[in-house]
């Protein structure tokens, strides 16, 4: 905490994808190269507002030379513009807006022509303490790169296709200890 209005962070995220590989999508001959990836971030918060600046130290979920970029995804980045405004009965509302940067192209262009990987997403939330450290959360979700994110092929089944440029909402519960 700097004073009672700002606060900073620093932070380093590993995540595990245990037991996920390429090699074990299709087409046959995908590479053994796992999806885990680490990043360092930091933070600065003006009373309910957090800007935030994430960086990946490795390959991001693996994308590389030999899954399809241009190069490594080593220094890729994230921004993310947040806020988290209290509401009566202890409820919670939550804004948010990203941008995520992938440093290298996609080798082979999407659907749509497309080798862009970035994107937007935003998402508005509602939280609220059910018991004791446990919080509960609803939360609609959107990306945008209607150029990436249309009819795009599954990793098992590059007939079977979804679109991911669309909206979802989540729910879920959350504890600190």
């Amino acid at each position: 905490m700097i004073n009672e209005d700002w606060s900073y962070s620093l932070g380093a995220l590993r995540v595990l994808y245990p037991g996920a590989n390429y090699d074990k999508t299709k087409p046959a001959g995908s590479p053994r190269q796992r999806y885990d990836m680490s990043e360092l971030s930091a933070s600065l918060t003006y009373k309910v507002v957090t800007l935030e600046y994430s960086q990946a130290i490795t390959d991001v979920l693996g994308f590389n030379a030999s899954t399809g970029y241009t190069g490594s995804t080593k220094g890729s980045s994230y921004i993310d513009l947040s806020a988290a405004i209290p509401l009566a009965n202890e409820y919670e509302l939550g804004l948010h807006v990203g941008y995520q940067n992938i440093k290298p192209d996609m080798s082979f262009p999407s659907v749509s022509g497309s080798t862009n990987p970035d994107y937007v997403d935003v998402s508005v939330s509602l939280s609220k303490p059910l018991w004791k450290n446990v919080k509960g959360t609803v939360t609609l979700w959107h990306n945008f790169n209607d150029d990436l994110f249309v009819d795009l092929p599954s990793a098992k089944d590059p007939a079977d296709t979804r679109t991911l440029d669309d909206s979802w909402i989540t729910f879920s519960l959350s504890a600190s200890f």
